[in-house]
Formats: C-alpha cells, sequence, structure tokens
C-alpha cells in the first residue's frame, strides 16, 4: 500500500530509475525504500514509511491505513 500511496502522490513509479528486477528484489529485502520523497507532506511520508516497515505486523492494516489516510487527508487539506 505504500508503494501505491507513493505513486499516488509523486505520479513516478516507485524505483523508477531501477533497470534489473532482480537486483531491485534483493535491493528491497535488505531494506532498501523508496528515498525519494522531497516534497512530499512529512504526515504522508510518515504514512508511506509505516507501510514500508520490513515486519508485516507492524505495518498498518487496510482498514488501519484507511483510517490513517482519513486522519491525514482531514488534518493537511
Amino acid at each position: 500500500m505504500g508503494m501505491v500511496l507513493y505513486e499516488m502522490l509523486t505520479g513516478k513509479v516507485p524505483f523508477h530509475e531501477e533497470s534489473n528486477d532482480l537486483q531491485l528484489i534483493a535491493m528491497v529485502y535488505r531494506g532498501k525504500r523508496q528515498p525519494d520523497t522531497t516534497g512530499l507532506d512529512a504526515d504522508c511520508v510518515e504514512l508511506m514509511k509505516k507501510c514500508w516497515n520490513f515486519d508485516p505486523l507492524k505495518r498498518p492494516t487496510a482498514s488501519g491505513l484507511i483510517s490513517l489516510v482519513s486522519q491525514t487527508i482531514t488534518q493537511t487539506c
């Protein structure tokens, strides 16, 4: 969900600069996350980082994500 949010907010496909899919998979497995969050709202970046947590149990659930997005939109718009 964090990558979908990244694409929606930036208009860029996550990891668009990477051309080797196997190498990208290995980098993500080792903890690489999309670093280019420049210019994005800090609350949105924090939400994406929660979704990118390596431990799936620490990521927000889909229903929790809806609540967090709703709160973020209400606070920033």
